[in-house]
């Protein structure tokens, strides 16, 4: 996940628990503030049947005409009972529906009951249980200290809780909205934030070995993304100085190299000749000198590598790969038919690409002497190129033993052998698969490997092609 959208997730996350924690808070608060409007309503009701008592004759004179005017009257339930706890008045709303109060010693705050209704009233409209729910209270009276009774009263909550279901709606939809504003606006606002990040690691992605004398922008000088920015081209100026380095001391070291080595071997070859030595020192000197010649292609293999490293005296031109590859065939002819090796190439006349001619044949030319080296006698090998829109493949396969699954990501690492022994005798450096792929990745071309199902190694090329021509295949076989 990008940290654009961590942060974006983290940042509406934590937006999303506020908003929840504040919705829940706004509706606890209405709920509450709904819920006591409803027990003054209530109370209304209780204060109006006291103020009816007549301490004279001991009862509540014109009551039903006090509570009729009341507002919410036809929705009322309501029992009056005397000092000596009998009822004296029930609204007709007690008639229909039964509830039984509890009656405290204490006076006590309002509280919901939830009761079937056995009967429809059409001025009231139960849930989906056919139930109602009643906020209910009980009042005691007294007059000059002395109890007159008391009363229990309760009205429907409905319209409270219809205006409950409304403002929760309201939240809901007001925090899907919110979220979605947040969330877009706070991924906005990070991509925005980060693209100078995204500039650097562009950036960086292009700077290689080929190119260490780039460097990364600095547009926000003084904040931390300058300063990162800064930093990094300080450590490239580091890498490109040790990277120089060891150009120049590979440069030295084989141009210091070579001509001793030539020297010796000028010299133990004239000692061949030389009748007054026998078989045994023969032997000797003919082993020393295959160690010069493995030397010497060390040598000249890290000076490849190098210079190509550099792209030092490259001429980039419009080179035909078939053409290279042909040229590369016919060269190692004389090695196919001495180990009696079939070379089958499906080679299109069309396989263009941009470089440098000759670091692309030593390309062609290290796979296919690997080819050769590691299939055996009597064996085939495949070569097959495929141009196409956008890119040229090139395929190259053998009937060797192929590459072991866990070898086959380190193959194109320097000194790196799969068969050491083997590739000692055959003068390999441990340096040709390493020059390979920096020759590839400098034409800006992928390399890999893989086994074929067949068996064998398979080595695949894509390089970037230039123009886009008609194909017509040519099947060579040697």
């Amino acid at each position: 996940m990008k940290i654009s959208a961590k942060i974006t997730l983290w940042y509406g996350s934590i937006t999303l628990a506020i908003m929840i924690l504040f919705s829940g808070a706004l509706y606890w608060g209405m709920r509450l503030v709904l819920y006591e409007a409803l027990d003054d309503d209530l109370a209304i009701f209780a204060n109006t049947i006291q103020e009816s008592y007549n301490p004279f004759l001991g009862e509540f004179e014109e009551l039903l005409f006090h509570l009729e005017s009341a507002n919410r009257y036809k929705e009322l339930w309501l029992v009056v009972y005397n000092a000596m706890g009998r009822p004296v008045y029930a609204s007709p709303m007690t008639q229909y529906i039964p509830l039984k109060i509890p009656v405290p010693k204490e006076a006590q705050a309002g509280y919901t009951l939830r009761v079937n209704v056995p009967k429809t009233l059409p001025w009231l409209h139960t849930d989906e249980d056919g139930r109602i729910t009643f906020r209910a209270i009980t009042r005691r009276m007294a007059y000059n200290g002395r109890p007159i009774g008391y009363i229990q009263a309760a009205l429907p909550i409905q319209r409270v809780q219809t205006e409950l279901d409304s403002l929760l709606r309201l939240i809901v939809m007001a925090n899907i909205i919110g979220i979605l504003l947040i969330g877009g606006s706070g991924y906005f606002l990070t991509r925005r934030v980060l693209s100078p990040i995204r500039d650097i690691t562009r950036k960086a992605r292009e700077i290689s070995e080929t190119r260490m004398d780039e460097r990364l922008p600095i547009v926000h000088g003084e904040d931390e993304l300058g300063r990162l920015s800064q930093t990094l081209n300080n450590l490239l100026e580091r890498l490109q100085q040790a990277f120089r380095a060891q150009q120049v001391f590979i440069s030295d070291i084989t141009h210091e190299l070579k001509t001793p080595l030539s020297m010796m071997r000028t010299h133990w070859e004239a000692e061949l000749n030389n009748p007054q030595l026998d078989d045994d020192t023969k032997k000797r000197i003919i082993t020393d000198i295959e160690a010069i010649s493995r030397l010497n292609r060390l040598l000249k293999d890290l000076s490849t590598l190098s210079k190509t490293e550099e792209r030092q005296n490259w001429h980039i031109t419009r080179v035909s790969l078939e053409q290279v590859i042909r040229d590369v065939m016919n060269e190692l002819r004389p090695i196919y038919e001495l180990r009696k090796q079939d070379v089958n190439a499906d080679l299109p006349s069309d396989l263009f690409v941009e470089g440098d001619r000759d670091k692309l044949y030593q390309v062609f030319f290290n796979l296919l002497e690997n080819a050769s080296a590691y299939s055996g006698d009597g064996s085939a090998i495949y070569i097959q190129g495929v141009s196409e829109k956008n890119r040229v493949l090139v395929r190259i396969c053998d009937n060797g033993p192929g590459i072991p699954t866990e070898d086959q990501p380190h193959i194109f690492e320097r000194f790196y052998r799969v068969q050491k022994d083997r590739s000692r005798k055959s003068g390999g450096s441990g340096l040709g698969l390493a020059i390979v792929r920096r020759i590839v990745e400098a034409h800006k071309g992928r390399i890999h490997v893989f086994n074929a199902p067949e068996g064998g190694a398979c080595f695949e090329m894509t390089f970037p092609t230039p123009v886009t021509s008609l194909k017509s295949t040519n099947e060579v076989q040697i």
